[in-house]
């Protein structure tokens, strides 16, 4: 028993294929393939092409069927072989897939270029299919802004430089104090496996973490003999200037802050702000273990130098509690395979 179907106006009987129906055609397809304005063609595993779209052609001058039969590098590149980092060649030898890439197209700009394989009715790969969008534009755009960040941190490594012959005509003990803490948190860096950029803006914070002293009198710097109270306090100021000083510098770290804080301490003894834990960043932290082993070690006007041991011994000690455990590790490890790191400069 059959039923009959009610038809509404939101329930219509399917309209007959129409003899012309645009989406039952081939020619469809050839207009849709020629619609799309980035270039596409049709590459074989000879890397011959076997179709190409209407926009490709018009850009070469032609019409599509100028350039069937030509081999793809010789048409795009102008070379007589596929180009390094080829897409065609690299998803011939994958089998499958896609791959993607960024070319220059002779006389034409810069392309991404994506290839996707393409297959007979028994899966076989006969070739790929090529996309190719125009990005001139956006990797120009790329370019100027990378030049731009480059010419930004040179000026900016110019600057911390300059930082550090002020501090060294002012007081060349704190300048070599400095260099000497840069390096040791460089291999502090390494030994704890931090990433390349933090690596930097740490070493960036270390060559200028005592920038701050020249708002402190000379005479309290060079003073040799123990410090007042009062004057302790005065020096106590230098890692707040400092970040002043350093505040309002566009540098990629954090450099102010972690200047800033190179004297606080896990256990919230340390200053200016008695932070404590995961309120110190790990660059502050590092900094901080560097600082107190490279004082400790060296001659300071006010007495001779403790040496490695004594300075290790007070890491070790404070280790957990004032200082991070992970640092005072790492630190002795350094320390006890490159000693040379704190020598001073000849």
């Amino acid at each position: 028993m059959t039923f009959p179907v009610s038809r509404t106006p939101d329930n219509p009987p399917p309209a007959a294929p129409a003899a012309d129906d645009p989406f039952r055609r081939e020619a469809a397809l050839l207009t849709a393939f020629d619609a799309i304005p980035d270039w596409v063609m049709l590459v074989d595993r000879d890397h011959v092409i076997r179709r190409v779209n209407k926009p490709m052609a018009a850009a070469f001058g032609t019409i599509p069927q100028g350039l069937l039969g030509r081999r793809c590098h010789e048409v795009v590149h102008g070379s007589d072989a596929p180009v390094e980092g080829c897409p065609h060649v690299r998803l011939l030898e994958r089998r499958s897939g896609r791959e993607t890439a960024v070319l220059e197209f002779a006389g034409h700009g810069l392309f991404e270029v994506t290839c996707t394989a393409l297959t007979d009715a028994a899966g076989r790969l006969v070739g790929t299919v090529h996309h190719a969008h125009d990005v001139t534009a956006r990797v120009l755009r790329e370019r100027d802004l990378q030049a731009s960040r480059e010419r930004l941190r040179r000026a900016l490594a110019e600057t911390v430089k300059a930082m550090g012959a002020l501090v060294a005509r002012r007081d060349p003990y704190t300048a070599g104090h400095e260099r000497r803490v840069a390096r040791l948190c460089a291999a502090l860096a390494a030994e704890l496996g931090l990433d390349p950029e933090v690596r930097d803006g740490l070493v960036t914070a270390a060559r200028v973490h005592d920038v701050g002293k020249v708002a402190v009198p000379a005479e309290v710097l060079a003073k040799p003999a123990r410090l007042t109270v009062w004057e302790f306090d005065l020096v106590r100021q230098h890692a707040a200037a400092g970040h002043e000083i350093l505040a309002g510098i566009p540098f990629d770290w954090p450099v102010a802050d972690v200047v800033l804080q190179h004297h606080e301490r896990l256990d919230g003894s340390g200053y200016p702000r008695g932070l404590g834990g995961g309120d110190i960043l790990r660059e502050a932290r590092v900094l901080a273990v560097a600082d107190v082993v490279e004082a400790m070690s060296s001659h300071r006007p006010y007495r001779p130098a403790l040496g490695l041991e004594a300075a290790l011994a007070e890491i070790e000690a404070g280790a957990g509690s004032r200082y991070d455990p992970d640092v005072a590790a790492a630190c002795r490890a350094v320390l006890e395979r490159e000693p040379e790191l704190l020598a001073p400069e000849a």
